[in-house]
């Protein structure tokens, strides 16, 4: 399953050029009318930002309330989703639920996870071949969903149709109120936050932010393609952009990488030994003869040793990505002042 990206945007924020700027290849682009203000010129404003979409290969949600004077009817909806070539419409909480059941046997909508029962959910997912669950986002510290509460939520529903939003802005700058799904994705980067869902087969992850950072998109888009960027300090260079497989027998405090790597010296000279803490990037040294120069990730506290040499450690906001790699998961070693 390939999971897609893709950025939030508040229409009313639109300017021309912004979705080609950031948004990536295939993405998602979830557009929301919520705090549009001039009914009138929503759809000019709605024709650009679709025409840019498309222009961009990427696919459109969008977001309407009925509010919306205008498009207060189901025949107004469809000749809008017709009209302007809407990818997938999301009707919010202010539309009737037996008025988006009828639509979505039309067209292909997006729905509120949250406002659904579980019966609901099966018949969408059986009635509806093209329809999205969207869990909706959280704005107020602390008020995002649990781990738990998401999994009872998605009961019913293939993950792979399931859309969430993660806060896409750098952790450093953030006041706690991003928008956010899950209430633990606020402390995390969006990659590693994008990791999670992908491990739980999340089809689909909107960053709601325009300022993610340029290598985080990139190491994002080749996690998609099954390469998970590991942005670490390094006494060794050389190893900056070498992919590296986490032993299918790893165990989970110590990851340990299947290829000896490229560049380095033989023998490894022993360094002074120092105690191991999550992060240590550490290599073996002369006196483990049979594995001199394998590589080891800590994701736990382990006592000095004098065979292992540490020779770096992992960028502290990214140390949660090493708790989400898989046995078997390929990773490259990014330089950290590249992530962006």
């Amino acid at each position: 399953m390939s999971t897609r990206t893709g950025l939030f945007l508040q229409m009313n924020d639109y300017q021309p050029g912004m979705i080609k700027n950031k948004a990536c290849r295939n993405s998602l682009i979830y557009c929301s009318s919520d705090q549009f203000p001039k009914t009138e010129d929503l759809l000019p404003t709605l024709e650009a930002i679709i025409k840019e979409t498309h222009e961009s290969e990427s696919s459109m949600i969008l977001q309407l309330s009925k509010r919306i004077s205008t498009l207060n009817d189901l025949k107004d909806l469809e000749e809008l989703a017709f009209g302007l070539d809407v990818d997938y419409l999301h009707l919010d909480h202010s539309w009737p639920a037996e008025e988006v059941r009828e639509l979505a046997l039309r067209l292909p909508v997006a729905v509120s996870v949250s406002n659904l029962t579980l019966p609901e959910r099966y018949w969408f997912r059986n009635n509806c071949p093209n329809v999205l669950f969207i869990h909706d986002y959280y704005t107020r510290k602390d008020t995002g969903l649990d781990q738990n509460v998401f999994d009872d939520l998605s009961e019913g529903i293939s993950r792979e149709d399931l859309v969430v939003f993660v806060p896409g802005n750098p952790v450093e700058e953030r006041k706690g109120n991003e928008p956010s799904t899950l209430e633990h994705h606020r402390t995390m980067t969006p990659y590693a936050a994008s990791l999670d869902l992908m491990n739980q087969g999340v089809g689909g992850i909107i960053y709601t932010s325009f300022e993610i950072g340029d290598m985080e998109k990139q190491m994002i888009d080749k996690a998609t393609q099954g390469v998970y960027g590991l942005p670490v300090s390094l006494n060794h260079p050389e190893l900056y952009h070498q992919t590296f497989t986490i032993r299918s027998d790893s165990p989970k405090k110590l990851r340990r990488l299947l290829e000896i790597p490229q560049g380095i010296q033989m023998p490894v000279n022993p360094d002074v030994p120092v105690a191991r803490r999550p992060g240590f990037i550490t290599m073996d040294n002369l006196h483990f003869p049979d594995s001199q120069g394998s590589l080891m990730i800590c994701n736990g506290d382990f006592q000095a040793d004098p065979c292992v040499n540490v020779i770096g450690h992992v960028c502290d906001y990214y140390l949660p990505i090493i708790e989400l790699l898989e046995n078997g998961a390929c990773i490259e070693f990014i330089h950290p002042n590249l992530h962006g």
